[in-house]
């Protein structure tokens, strides 16, 4: 079995185990967990997740320029200036955090105690938790599938033993989630310890300088990106309340869970995506093969979702969450739109357009916290979901008008028009016709049914490819003294 099949393997597993543990918890949790709990949750770890934001900003895309082609020392030198930097930064900005929660946050908005005080903790656990940011993109450019998958595990078995112990053995309610995601933070940053114990070294100026040129277009971006949820969640609370915030957000949820799957490819396909682009032949056919099974996967449950969505959402959360169903459906969408284009990204990052790229990045953040800002006013709570879809979408634009501009990278997002368009008619069908849940689950059957028979070419092509490529791969090691 070829790296590249053995890595996404390992990374969808334990995608898939923590997505599970994150789902079991759900109908246990919202037994006395509501939407309002979880909106001010959201709320809290939009505001911490600028402290993370900001200590990863400084390895920007130095690591995936540099890494790959360093020998020992020098790789040591930047994987511990990166560690440093990294924690550094994020130590100052956990600090600035804190004040902000404490003096000014109260005259802003009107948050109970523990509210600010979990905001206060999960800053400051995500400064030493930053440390993870940097063993993660390391172990994943080296092929060390197996310790990043463990230390992921590990994060959401720790967070979830902790949120339970809280909620039910000393009652302490919403901050309850606070505590766990605190738990999985320094969980991380004893994961990175762990993980990187062979890489430690003196920093170095010549990286430290290298980390910095990238720095501040990367910072830029982070608190445009990591600032962006914070204004659209400040925004909906303010505007609606946290009860809207918890169902909105409650919707990305599940999103966020097919992520964990889409990122497990993306971290197997990185390495190969950026050797592609590196091709003068720009074919990208490992990208094509491996990006299409990734799709199909965010295709299926958007399907799943726009027909079956309310019965599902029910079921897991108590009948608490209802609402959130079309959220879900179009926070999937938004997801199979972020995966369009990556020969065009992978071609600009190759080619030392890591900068340009984050400013695309921001440019799209902005554009898409704009449409919120109109929207909502204007629609409600479905402008919070129209704003995540116009995101990605600006985004994917920009790589294909940057990326012109150093080479023609071929248009391989076919499954994510096709897949569109197929998640809108099942949401439509299943809203407007008033279908019964057996009709409902019927189309499921049969849309996932056509769609894997449409799919099943490419994935048969990609795990072929693979098995020839171990075919062949196997005389070489049999005859290597």
């Amino acid at each position: 079995m070829s790296a590249i099949v053995k890595a996404t393997k390992i990374y969808f597993s334990a995608a898939v185990l923590t997505s599970a543990i994150s789902v079991v918890l759900l109908p246990i949790t919202t037994l006395k967990l509501g939407p309002a709990d979880y909106g001010a949750f959201a709320l809290g770890a939009a505001i911490s997740a600028i402290t993370s934001g900001l200590g990863s900003a400084t390895t920007a895309y130095t690591l995936a320029t540099h890494l790959p082609r360093l020998d020992a020392s020098a790789r040591k030198a930047l994987v511990s200036t990166a560690l440093a930097a990294s924690v550094g930064v994020a130590l100052i900005s956990a600090a600035g955090t804190v004040a902000v929660v404490a003096l000014v946050l109260p005259a802003a908005v009107d948050l109970d105690f523990e509210i600010r005080f979990g905001i206060a903790l999960l800053a400051l656990a995500a400064a030493p938790g930053s440390a993870w940011t940097v063993a993660a993109e390391v172990l994943t450019l080296s092929g060390r599938a197996r310790p990043f998958a463990i230390v992921t595990v590990l994060q959401s078995v720790v967070s979830a033993v902790v949120v339970l112990s809280a909620l039910f053995l000393a009652d302490l309610g919403g901050l309850s989630l606070f505590l766990g995601a605190a738990a999985a933070s320094l969980t991380g940053f004893a994961g990175a310890l762990a993980a990187l114990r062979g890489e430690a070294s003196q920093p170095s100026r010549r990286w430290l300088y290298e980390l910095w040129r990238g720095f501040p277009a990367q910072a830029s971006a982070n608190l445009i990106e990591q600032g962006r949820p914070v204004v659209e969640r400040f925004f909906v609370s303010a505007w609606l309340d946290l009860g809207a915030l918890g169902i909105a957000t409650h919707g990305q949820q599940y999103r966020t869970y097919l992520m964990l799957v889409v990122k497990s490819v993306s971290r197997a396909a990185w390495p190969i995506n950026l050797e592609e682009a590196r091709d003068p032949s720009l074919r990208f056919v490992e990208t094509r093969e491996s990006w299409a099974v990734a799709q199909i996967a965010v295709l299926a449950a958007g399907v799943v979702f726009a027909t079956l969505g309310g019965e599902i959402i029910g079921l897991l959360t108590n009948n608490r969450f209802l609402d959130a169903q079309p959220y879900a459906v179009a926070f999937i969408a938004a997801l199979l739109l972020q995966t369009a284009g990556k020969p065009q990204m992978s071609l600009l990052v190759a080619h030392g357009g890591g900068p340009a790229y984050s400013r695309l990045v921001s440019f799209s953040l902005l554009t898409g916290l704009a449409v919120l800002v109109v929207a909502i006013p204007l629609i409600g709570l479905p402008g919070f979901a129209l704003a995540g879809i116009v995101q990605p979408l600006v985004l994917r634009i920009g790589l294909e008008v940057r990326a012109r501009r150093i080479a023609e990278a071929p248009f391989q997002d076919h499954w994510v028009v096709a897949g569109i368009v197929v998640i809108a008619g099942c949401a439509a069908a299943s809203a407007l016709g008033a279908l019964s849940l057996w009709s409902r689950t019927g189309l499921c059957l049969f849309v996932i049914g056509v769609v894997l028979a449409c799919g099943r070419r490419a994935l048969l092509r990609f795990l072929a490819r693979h098995r020839h490529d171990d075919e062949t791969a196997k005389p070489v090691a049999e005859a290597a003294p």
